[in-house]
């Protein structure tokens, strides 16, 4: 019994050139010939890492024209300021900066003052204040 392939799941797991079909006897027919699932599954990977690079793309650029939400928190002891983002939208930044700021605190830091910006950041995210009184007079201004 002959069995005609041209399936092209088959075709993208064996090779086979396009607009070919190609005949093979079922007695000759082992497992490698066969259409798997892993094939499907590469697809799948391959659609989810294209999509999230996609994504980063678009967040960069986004930040690159200062559209994205940003939070600024600043610390004392130890003085440091904290980049955290980007978000595309102000509600999504709201929802896990709280998560954010007890992460914070688990680290035994005293939150000075948070703002939510929508800005254009670059490295570094993590900002060690020198002169930890003259960022405290611009806070308040």
């Amino acid at each position: 019994m002959l069995i005609h392939l041209y399936s092209p799941m088959y075709c993208f797991q064996n090779a086979c050139r396009p607009g070919m079909h190609y005949l093979f006897s079922d007695s000759k027919m082992n497992q490698r010939n066969k259409p798997s699932l892993s094939v499907a599954f590469g697809l799948i990977d391959v659609f989810t890492l294209s999509s999230f690079l996609a994504w980063e793309a678009f967040l960069t650029g986004g930040n690159k024209l200062g559209l994205v939400w940003w939070a600024k928190v600043e610390t004392h002891s130890p003085g440091f300021i904290y980049w955290f983002g980007p978000f595309l939208k102000k509600e999504a930044l709201l929802d896990q900066l709280p998560g954010f700021l007890s992460d914070l605190d688990k680290e035994s830091t005293n939150l000075l003052s948070k703002k939510i910006l929508r800005c254009s950041c670059e490295e570094p995210l993590t900002v060690k204040m020198n002169n930890h009184e003259n960022s405290i007079s611009s806070i308040s201004n």
